[in-house]
Formats: structure tokens, sequence, C-alpha cells
């Protein structure tokens, strides 16, 4: 652990894997986000580690954890990693939140609310210890997306629908209002359509359920791949996903079956009272009949039996999003540059050149299978 002192905060960072591991550290970290305002399912210590355990074989990523403290009540708990490009990126360097491509928020963990004032404090903080500590190591940072603004001025950089439930005794009453007539329609008139072809039928697994959540998540991904052949998510972090969050209650998987035939999947995050719509793939054999739609209206009942609070749709404002929502979240960030002629030339090519290069090459060649272990998601290469 290296230690960094300024006048009002002392900075703490993590820069081994075994450090982050500790069975003492992650049961502090548990603990802390169990009573942070501002702690989200993507910063839990088993999603993190899916995603850990997934990019470390593929990338050099290292850790970066910061643990901010003002005094005992006031804490801060960042999960950073510090991610080496490959030649393609030209070894680009890079300081950004754990999971900072298939992690919808990266807001930090607190102990302790923090008022506007100390918010201020510490990332002002924040930014002298970054640049102090970590100089020549990083040609960029960003601090992905977080739904409180870090700064009045941070950017917004993108936007998350949400569905109060809170008020919802039954899917009839989310489709009682105007906005959701037409709706109501489609998707009833969708489900009888599917029920033409057998008994439609919603499957979810439950945190024991292990060896068929990983069956029906390789279906998933096979579909998904298919149907977003350039995603570049690994498939085995949709597995890791199942091995770590699924046990911890975290990971809700469930399955559209037709006569117990799986047709649509949608793969869904809990975390106190709130349901993450995360990521969904269906048979393209199947889309004359709107398995998503049926799909989506059945886990909202679901949902709603559960006594779910909040349905978040995550980042993006897709219109089937917006058919369901009255919300969006905006989410912002902050992002700063290192100086010099040699991160900017790392900059100008992974931000600029290369993304154009990658586009040409897909159009004149035929899509294939992403090698994962060469992968760069999308995001990584617009970042």
């Amino acid at each position: 652990m290296i230690r960094g002192i300024s006048d009002t905060w002392q900075f703490d960072w993590m820069t081994e894997w075994d450090e982050v591991w500790d069975p003492a550290f992650v049961g502090r970290w548990k603990t802390c986000g169990e009573h942070s305002p501002q702690a989200n399912v993507f910063f839990e210590p088993a999603m993190v580690r899916a995603w850990v355990d997934t990019y470390r074989n593929l990338r050099d990523i290292r850790p970066r954890f910061l643990v901010a403290s003002r005094n005992p009540n006031r804490l801060v708990f960042l999960p950073l990693i510090h991610d080496r490009g490959r030649w393609k990126d030209a070894w680009h360097r890079s300081i950004a939140p754990v999971g900072h491509c298939e992690f919808d928020y990266h807001d930090p963990i607190t102990c302790g609310s923090l008022d506007a004032r100390e918010w201020g404090e510490f990332w002002g903080a924040f930014r002298k210890e970054l640049f102090a500590r970590w100089r020549g190591t990083f040609d960029s940072v960003d601090l992905g997306r977080q739904r409180k603004p870090p700064q009045p001025e941070a950017p917004r950089v993108d936007s998350a629908p949400v569905l109060d439930l809170s008020a919802y005794r039954s899917l009839s009453d989310v489709w009682a209002g105007k906005k959701h007539r037409h709706l109501r329609q489609n998707t009833r008139q969708a489900h009888r359509k599917l029920e033409g072809r057998g008994d439609v039928r919603l499957r979810g697994f439950a945190p024991s359920e292990v060896p068929p959540a990983l069956d029906s998540l390789g279906r998933f991904a096979a579909e998904h791949a298919k149907r977003w052949p350039d995603a570049a998510t690994p498939r085995r972090f949709h597995e890791n996903l199942v091995r770590w969050c699924l046990p911890e209650g975290l990971l809700r998987p469930t399955e559209l079956t037709v006569s117990g035939l799986p047709i649509s999947w949608w793969i869904c995050l809990q975390h106190r009272g709130r349901l993450v719509m995360y990521l969904h793939a269906w048979i393209q054999a199947w889309e004359d009949y709107s398995p998503g739609r049926v799909h989506l209206a059945e886990v909202m009942q679901w949902a709603i039996g559960e006594g779910i609070s909040t349905v978040d749709f995550g980042r993006g404002l897709e219109p089937y999003k917006l058919e369901w929502t009255n919300e969006a979240l905006p989410l912002h960030t902050l992002a700063w540059k290192a100086d010099g002629l040699a991160p900017a030339a790392r900059r100008l090519w992974r931000n600029r050149l290369r993304p154009y290069v990658v586009s040409a090459k897909r159009a004149l060649t035929p899509r294939q299978r992403i090698d994962e272990t060469t992968c760069l998601p999308e995001c990584l290469l617009r970042s």
C-alpha cells in the first residue's frame, strides 16, 4: 500500500491484487458499501472480481484502488485500474475505474455523507495526488460515468432511464397512464402471438443454480455475439458473472421460454431494491414475435411481486427504454490528460486514428468472431 497525504485528505493506494482480495479488506469494502448512499451494484466485490478475473488475463491491468479518508467518519473508496495497451494501441496508458467498459456506473463508495464543500475538496485533492503520485505513468484519466456530478462543471456524458415501481401493485398499474397505452397494446398483442406457438413462461435461476445458469449464459452469449458482433465482450466475462455474482444474489438471469425452449434472455442485476436491466439477447428467428418486449413485461411483473422499488435500464436512451420510463438520470464524468508529446501522440492514435482504421478494416472484411486475447472494447477506443 502506498500512502499520500494532502492538507485535508489521506490517500491509501492499493497496487497489488493480493492486497485487493485480502479477506479483511473485502469485508471492510462490503461493510462500507452497505452503508454508502452512493453504492451501486457494479462496485460490489463480486462484480469487480468477475471483471478483473476476465480482463487481467487479456490486458495489462493493475490495481490503483484508492481509499481516501478525511477523518474516521469520512471515507471515499474508488476502485481504479492502470491499463497499459498493447502495440496496436501504441501502448497507451490510462487510469480508469474498474469495469470501465462493461459497468454502467462508477460512483465512489462513501462511508459517511459528504456535503458539496467536502466533495469539492476531495476532487481537488484527488487530482493533485493523482498527478503528483502517478505522473509519467499515464496518458489519460477517465473517471467513467457518475450519477452524482463530481464537480459542478463536470460534463454530461450519457443518461440512464429508470422506472419507479414503488407506487405500483401490478403491471396493469404501470400501463394505466396514457404514455404506456401503445406499449400495453403492442405487448399484449405480442404475448398472444407467442402463446399461439406454445406455453410462454419466465424462468429465473436461484443463487444455488450455478451449473444451469452457466448453460443458459452460454446460449445467451452465442445469441448476443450474433446480434452485436462488435460488442467485443469476452464470453468468459458472462461466465465469471455467474460464478461470482449469482451465489451472492447480485445476478438475476432470466429466460423466456416457449414450451420449454429458451428464446430470449435478460441478465439482470439486483442490489438494494434496484433491478438493473443489464444485458439481453434473443434468438433472431423469433424476431417477428417480439420476444424481448414480452420478456421485459414478464420481468416487470416479477419485479413488482418481489418488491423491487426501481427498475434501472442503465446507460443509453434506446427507444424501448423510453417506452417504459419517464425519467432519465444524467451521467457525468471527469477526464484529464497528461502533458507531453508522447502522451499526446498515443492519445491521437488511440482515440482518433485507430478507430478510423478499425472501422475501415471491418467494412472491407467479412465479420468473424473477435479474438478475446487481443480484443479492445469499443468504449476504450472512443474514450
